[in-house]
């Protein structure tokens, strides 16, 4: 695979990323900042779109007072998380416009 092939790659992927991060902040917004007792109330649906940021941010401790404190730092990196997404998809078009001219 040439270079220009996989960095169409990386910004697809990256996309997939930015759009389910945004996706869990918009619908566990209202949860937060998560508690114990928010932790242990989350419907099934909610327990899946959390699940979506824990994957993109690998932080899960044990206890549940971690867990909230935990998570309620992934809720609030989100928008820098989906800014660096961002960032780096306009880079590597910029790169890949240049590139190809």
């Amino acid at each position: 695979m040439n270079i220009t092939a996989r960095l169409k790659q990386t910004l697809e992927v990256c996309d997939i990323h930015r759009e389910r991060l945004e996706f869990a902040t918009r619908e566990l917004g209202p949860r937060f900042p998560l508690t114990v007792n928010t932790l242990l109330t989350l419907s099934g649906k909610e327990i899946a779109v959390l699940d979506q940021m824990v994957f993109r941010a690998h932080e899960y401790p044990s206890q549940n007072e971690e867990k909230a404190a935990g998570l309620n730092n992934v809720f609030e990196s989100t928008p820098k998380l989906v800014d660096v997404y961002k960032k780096m998809k306009e880079y590597i078009t910029q790169r890949l416009d240049a590139h190809a001219s």
